[in-house]
């Protein structure tokens, strides 16, 4: 509603959700997205993902697996 009531192009809107809920609400992320408005923070998904405990324990071993086989390979 702010761009239909300044006449204002949602791609030259950028929302920073400040460091509140609104900074971690997946919703707002998918929102702005929809709607073409830029948002400075992470994506949808990527909240998603960072809000699942099991998700981001499992991504950290792969990535300590993979640091890991990269000092294997280096000595």
């Amino acid at each position: 509603q702010f761009c239909r009531n300044t006449g204002i192009k949602p791609s030259q809107v950028c929302i920073d959700p400040g460091f509140d809920k609104l900074s971690e609400s997946p919703d707002l992320a998918a929102a702005c997205h929809q709607h073409g408005i830029k948002f400075a923070g992470p994506r949808e998904a990527a909240m998603k993902i960072a809000g699942d405990k099991a998700v981001m324990k499992e991504l950290a071993n792969q990535c300590l697996s993979q640091q890991e086989l990269m000092i294997r390979q280096s000595l």
